[in-house]
């Protein structure tokens, strides 16, 4: 029988799956969970970068001398398998102890783990003799453990507490920068790393050499590309913010369009496309369908001078690399650029860079007490800097001081807001990314403009429309809690966590009421009438000197 491509997949899937299953029975058995011996738990993630596991197995051979009765077992999986195996796993009653919480999906987390609200109030007893001390272990990061994955509005519970922030930077072949450009220091403004691009490009036609300035793939050209429409989109953005709550970019961008407060036509958003179109002579050709183990094949062969890549990549890249791999901030445009500085304000802060490897307990896990207290051994000030020295990783501890060469992926504290992108929701996003490729022909914006133009507008509207759904179903799943709350209050007096726990889910509900009714309005209006042809006044623009 010939497989077909698809089947072939499933069949490596269900591989996969059925050796999962046999690998943790067997090591359940092996660690004495089935027979008594010790205390087993074992936790599930994907980060098999290089020192990833070597770092996990660190710790655990610490915690485990600490704790002679307790054995711990790490389980990688590969992300393209994540899903597929998480779910399997949950839903035959096998999942392990503690899973990584990858993509900030809401929908499995109230009904698959525990919440930890009442140990994150608690000092980290594995900080005894440190500064931080008796500090409740929720505030012994340094960010503010306010969204997904550690704390989740929807159920105003805490879930996890994650190791590291995810940032991203230009990764650079040091001898090869010195070779093209006479210096081996990197460009600090946009103007010079134009330059550098277009002599990268020139030094390849000249010699007739196989060399390109960046490595580009369908995972991080995406993000480059956003970034320079959004760079563009900063003073628009304080313009249409009808909410005035900045980094609301699904709300900007979908309701401003609506109200005829912008359009794909703005000069903002041709100022952004032109980035994109001129970053794609500096990608190699078929750079879109490009995964990303081909980018940094390009980059580790020397045919690309740089590399876009998150912190998480750092220490594989510079393992593989036969070159000196250099580390700089991404270059935007500021607003005294001459071509591109019109419609920007400056450089954008990374305080809400996200937060990742956030471990999660699951309900059906055996041990609960002992898989928490685990994740507050990983995230104790001595363990922590342990860990970030093995994985290079940034740190999120206090006290705990980033390795020198990884420093630069450090989230930078002050700048501005950033704008919005052409896409911000599912079906806006998936119509500019089937179309992308259009910009980079000739004519290319207006062909990309024509085609998605006359059907923006029905994208948007979808986007909202899912935008509704949710939000009506998150605040109906309050209701249960805000009466048993209300109730329990009259049978005896209520305790001052009780009444922050009433005022914070009252709070949630109105703000989910809030944004359902508006954005059913909002659908509603558009389908009678349409995008106004004038449209409603905008907010007076902001002081650009705001931060």
């Amino acid at each position: 029988m010939k497989l077909t491509s698809s089947g072939i997949g499933l069949f490596i899937l269900a591989w996969l799956l059925l050796y999962s299953i046999w690998s943790q029975i067997n090591r359940d058995k092996g660690e004495g969970l089935l027979d008594g011996d010790r205390i087993a738990i074992s936790f599930a993630h994907v980060q098999l970068e290089s020192g990833m596991r070597e770092a996990y197995d660190a710790l655990i051979a610490d915690y485990e001398a600490l704790h002679p009765n307790v054995s711990v077992a790490q389980i990688p999986v590969p992300l393209r398998v994540w899903r597929f195996w998480m779910e399997s796993r949950l839903a035959g009653g096998m999942a392990p102890d503690l899973m990584q919480l990858v993509d900030n999906d809401p929908n499995p987390i109230q009904r698959n783990f525990q919440p930890i609200d009442q140990w994150v109030e608690e000092p980290n007893p594995y900080n005894a003799g440190n500064d931080l001390e008796g500090i409740p272990w929720k505030d012994t990061l340094v960010v503010n453990l306010d969204t997904p994955p550690a704390y989740w509005p929807e159920y105003l519970s805490y879930y996890s507490v994650p190791l590291t922030v995810f940032t991203f930077r230009v990764l650079y072949n040091k001898p090869l920068l010195e070779e093209i450009s006479g210096s081996s220091e990197f460009p600090k403004d946009f103007a010079s790393f134009l330059e550098l691009c277009d002599k990268v490009n020139a030094v390849a036609t000249k010699e007739k050499r196989t060399l390109y300035p960046i490595a580009g793939s369908k995972y991080n050209a995406p993000f480059f590309n956003i970034a320079l429409v959004r760079s563009q989109t900063q003073k628009l953005y304080r313009q249409v913010d009808l909410t005035r709550e900045l980094d609301n970019n699904f709300d900007v961008a979908m309701s401003g369009y609506l109200w005829g407060l912008w359009n794909l036509r703005n000069p903002e958003i041709r100022s952004g496309l032109e980035l994109v179109q001129r970053f794609g002579r500096y990608f190699q050709p078929g750079f879109n369908q490009a995964n990303r183990e081909d980018a940094l094949f390009y980059f580790l062969q020397e045919r690309a001078l740089m590399n876009v890549a998150g912190s998480f990549e750092l220490a594989g890249i510079r393992e593989d690399a036969s070159f000196e791999v250099g580390v700089a901030r991404i270059p935007m445009p500021d607003s005294g650029h001459p071509s591109y500085g019109r419609y920007t304000l400056g450089p954008v802060s990374e305080r809400q860079a996200s937060l990742r490897s956030g471990f999660a307990v699951t309900k059906q896990s055996r041990h609960k007490e002992q898989a928490i207290d685990f994740l507050r051994f990983l995230s104790s000030q001595e363990a922590h800097r342990k860990f970030v020295g093995i994985s290079r990783w940034v740190p999120v501890v206090q006290g705990v001081e980033a390795p020198e060469d990884t420093r630069i992926f450090q989230p930078i504290q002050s700048g501005y807001h950033q704008g919005f992108a052409v896409g911000t929701g599912v079906e806006t996003r998936r119509l500019r990314d089937v179309s992308q490729n259009l910009l980079f022909e000739k004519h290319g914006i207006e062909k990309f403009l024509d085609k998605i133009e006359p059907v923006y507008a029905q994208h948007v509207v979808l986007d909202m429309a899912k935008e509704v759904r949710e939000s009506l179903n998150n605040a109906s799943s309050w209701d249960g809690v805000i009466a048993a709350r209300k109730i329990g209050g009259e049978f005896s007096p209520p305790s001052k966590a009780d009444d922050e726990k009433l005022s914070k889910a009252l709070e949630s509900q109105a703000r989910l009421e809030r944004v359902y009714h508006r954005t059913q309005y909002e659908t509603w209006r558009f389908r009678e009438y349409g995008i106004p042809k004038t449209p409603i006044p905008a907010y007076v623009n902001r002081d650009e000197s705001e931060k």
